[in-house]
């Protein structure tokens, strides 16, 4: 679609266990008795996008920086974040000369805590595009129990955040010319993706669908909900990466992730 361009900002990063994002990457066998585990860094990452229409819309809410802090015990003995004070999503929509009232939309892969981190700094001034379920069974979540350590990755505040005004999907829809959100449940059943018709080229975002082109090719994620429907997502992506000789952006894929170009380029 003429005008229609995406960025990538970067903003920050998490070291955890290989095995978490990429199932079996280190496991023992009769071949292998004295295989070691691995540390792998993931990176946080928020996709800005500007429709010619619609303005300026965002993909997923990232890491908050105070992480380190804000999240409880039984999700940082897992994973370490790591942030710079120029990944602050403020300073990397100042590259682009914008201000956070500046987003108009915000598009949620899902409610885990490494993708809602920033947005209660939206809550008043966007619109927000989410899964009725994802948003069903995180609320079912975090309102279970006042123990923290049975929420799993959600985090209550971020959760229960109320926004302005709440867009709900359960199937492919077109919200805007040229961006599809579509349902890839598996990671979470609620999990979304996004198709891009960029000027430049049709991307897909299949949000923690698909970490990164590792799982995409074979291998299973560690965290996983709903086996079948993993498999039942990453063959409807395939689908669709085929109907539109579409490029991938995975979420959490390090190598793929060195070799972009971030903002304030804008592809």
């Amino acid at each position: 679609m003429k005008g229609l361009k995406a960025g990538i900002i970067s903003v920050g990063k998490g070291t955890l266990d290989s095995n978490v994002v990429n199932g079996f990457d280190t496991m023992m066998t009769w071949k292998n008795p004295d295989a070691k585990p691995r540390w792998y860094t993931v990176p946080f990452i928020i996709y800005i996008i500007q429709h010619p229409e619609a303005g300026w819309i965002l993909w997923d809410m990232g890491s908050r920086p105070d992480s380190g802090e804000a999240w409880p015990e039984h999700i940082t003995t897992i994973i370490k974040p790591e942030f710079t004070e120029e990944e602050r999503l403020e300073n990397q929509l100042a590259l682009l000369g914008l201000k956070p009232a500046d987003i108009k939309y915000v598009l949620m892969s899902h409610l885990h805590m490494d993708h809602t981190g920033y947005l209660p700094m939206f809550k008043d001034s966007a619109e927000f595009y989410v899964s009725r379920e994802e948003v069903m069974n995180a609320s079912a979540a975090v309102l279970n129990s006042t123990n923290v350590s049975t929420h799993g990755w959600y985090i209550r505040d971020e959760v229960l955040c109320p926004v302005g005004q709440y867009h709900y999907i359960d199937r492919d829809t077109e919200i805007f010319p040229g961006i599809t959100l579509l349902p890839l449940p598996g990671h979470t059943s609620g999990c979304l993706g996004c198709i891009l018709e960029l000027e430049s080229g049709v991307k897909i975002l299949p949000g923690d669908a698909i970490y990164g082109d590792y799982v995409f090719h074979g291998n299973v994620p560690g965290v996983l909900q709903d086996g079948p429907a993993f498999h039942e997502s990453v063959r409807k992506v395939k689908a669709y990466q085929k109907k539109y000789n579409a490029e991938i952006w995975f979420p959490h894929d390090a190598d793929q992730f060195s070799k972009f170009k971030k903002v304030p380029f804008m592809y």
